[in-house]
């Protein structure tokens, strides 16, 4: 979010906060800023996550909408999330 000059729309947890405090200058530099990565690729682990819905389904709201946050901040040209039955 700061190397995107995002840093003041950005909401992040306490620990989030530390621990990118603990990222060398370097690191920082080697991050793309958003817009640059065209594609990803990915979704959650989905014996886990279909257990968790089971259980606690507020959870996966909170999910997704963290993991929207994320996608929505780097603006990618295209995503594919795929959550499939375990």
């Amino acid at each position: 979010m700061e190397k995107g000059g995002d840093l003041e729309d950005c909401i992040s947890t306490p620990e989030a906060d530390e621990l990118s405090l603990k990222f060398a200058d370097e690191q920082k530099a080697k991050l793309p800023k958003p817009g640059q990565v065209d594609l990803i690729v990915g979704g959650p682990p989905c014996q886990v996550i279909n257990r968790i819905v089971l259980c606690y389904p507020s959870i996966i709201i909170s999910f997704l909408h963290h993991t929207w946050l994320f996608l929505n901040a780097y603006r990618f040209l295209l995503v594919l999330f795929r959550v499939s039955p375990g």
